[in-house]
């Protein structure tokens, strides 16, 4: 919700904004901000999602390596 709050404001990102706020939404309705489920969670939200999800993988952290 924070990089959604912060991207609101800027109108040629607003084809994004559904990806950016949903992205953390699960296909079983578990997720957040919204509880979306399935098909209901924005096409762009589960692009970034699966983007995010390669990225925390392969990008070395404090704690691990990629």
């Amino acid at each position: 919700m924070i990089g959604y709050n912060i991207l609101a404001g800027l109108k040629n990102l607003h084809a994004v904004l559904p990806g950016v706020r949903h992205h953390h939404e699960a296909y079983s309705g578990r997720g957040y901000p919204d509880g979306l489920k399935a098909e209901s969670i924005p096409l762009m939200a589960r692009i970034i999602a699966v983007a995010d999800s390669y990225d925390a993988m392969c990008s070395d952290r404090p704690y691990r390596p990629g």
